[in-house]
């Protein structure tokens, strides 16, 4: 099977979340024997150079990226972005620009993937009668509303134009994908969809994250630096919900000074590292300081889809104390896969967890046991196989 991929922005090497879904799943498939030809469109901060210029990766034998740069995608990316929101007018470029390796592509493919709703208009129109799946990672327009920027004087424009979008994209979309049954909900009653709605959960790669054993979690802290102290972690990227859940760190941090809190990833390049509180920012390898780790938090009290990071945590054989909103989507049951708790109480949770040698023991075996059965990416890969193969036969 031949798989034609496309999303607004560059995906490889992965840095976030998204990028993690996106490029996991890509990779599943192309080490199965099928090919995946991944178009990303924009370029990111670290990959900025002049003059500006495309490019592709081969990351496989049967997986390349081709990464498509252009000045116009750079402003209409920097004009929804001042606002806070999505970079929603990528298919307005693509329509503008009209590169001709992607229409080239999309026809040499069985199946189209869009990530996101945004440039679904335009790969339609090019696409023919082949499968076009939408793949929804958040409800994109309840997540805009949470995030946007409403001091932007034309903030209230870009809301209209991504209900539009999303409605658009939705109903045209052969199939959709979320990624939990909650998503699944809400878009069927938010937007008139044609196609059927299909749950492909976020995942974790269960044999490149592990538990570690106390002395190689001794070992861990001593070379990241942090001795004895007891560490609680945070992950994240710069994602608004995440600079939020820091906010709420900080004033944890203050209740627990004997505490090292360390947020790693790119969410600490907007604050200044405190006492006891250590920000990172971005890691090429976030297995160290999930080894150095006592306990993993999760205090993110908006956003959508599910949080990956919940299922790094439990790959890892962490503890985790999480809010309502940090497990939304996923089949964490509370107090057995991990701590469920309202922001005040997360302290108490804390010295709980750290008091309790079963209760650690606990929620570190069913965590890891969870992930293993039904967050493997080998798994819900093959989960995703089965509804693009099904597509094609339709």
């Amino acid at each position: 099977m031949h798989i034609c991929d496309i999303a607004p922005f560059g995906v490889y090497p992965p840095r976030g979340g998204g990028h993690s879904r996106i490029h996991s799943l890509n990779l599943q498939a192309s080490q199965r024997g099928h090919t995946v030809f991944l178009f990303s469109q924009g370029i990111r901060k670290f990959e900025l150079e002049f003059p500006l210029k495309s490019w592709t990766t081969q990351i496989n034998e049967g997986y390349t990226e081709y990464r498509y740069v252009s000045m116009l995608s750079l402003a209409a990316a920097f004009f929804t972005g001042s606002a806070g929101a999505p970079p929603l007018f990528a298919g307005d470029v693509l329509g503008i620009m009209r590169p001709s390796i992607l229409r080239r592509e999309v026809l040499k493919s069985d199946v189209v993937k869009v990530e996101h709703p945004w440039q679904v208009d335009y790969v339609k129109s090019i696409a023919g009668d082949l499968p076009v799946v939408v793949v929804e990672a958040n409800v994109e327009c309840d997540l805009l509303q949470q995030t946007l920027n409403r001091r932007v004087a034309y903030s209230e424009y870009l809301y209209r134009k991504a209900v539009d979008k999303e409605q658009s994209a939705l109903s045209l979309a052969d199939a959709v994908v979320v990624t939990s049954s909650q998503d699944k909900e809400t878009i069927k009653q938010e937007f008139d969809i044609k196609g059927e709605v299909h749950v492909i959960p976020n995942g974790v790669d269960v044999s490149l994250i592990h538990p570690v054993s106390t002395p190689e979690r001794q070992r861990e802290k001593e070379r990241l630096g942090f001795s004895s102290r007891k560490v609680v972690l945070f992950t994240g990227s710069g994602h608004p919900p995440n600079r939020e859940a820091v906010q709420h760190i900080v004033k944890m941090a203050r209740e627990l000074p004997d505490v090292l809190f360390v947020v790693a990833g790119r969410v600490g390049d907007f604050f200044t590292s405190k006492r006891n509180v250590l920000f990172t920012g971005y890691v090429e390898d976030i297995t160290p300081f999930l080894g150095a780790a006592d306990i993993a938090v999760n205090p993110v009290t908006s956003g959508s889809g599910t949080n990956l990071k919940m299922l790094e945590y439990m790959a890892a054989g962490l503890p985790v104390v999480s809010t309502v909103t940090g497990v939304r989507g996923l089949q964490v049951e509370p107090g057995v896969h991990a701590l469920i708790r309202d922001l005040g109480e997360f302290s108490s949770a804390f010295s709980t967890i750290l008091e309790d040698d079963d209760l650690r023991e606990t929620l570190s075996k069913n965590g890891r046991t969870l992930v293993e059965e039904t967050y493997d990416w080998k798994k819900i890969g093959g989960r995703e196989l089965d509804i693009l193969h099904q597509l094609m036969r339709s």
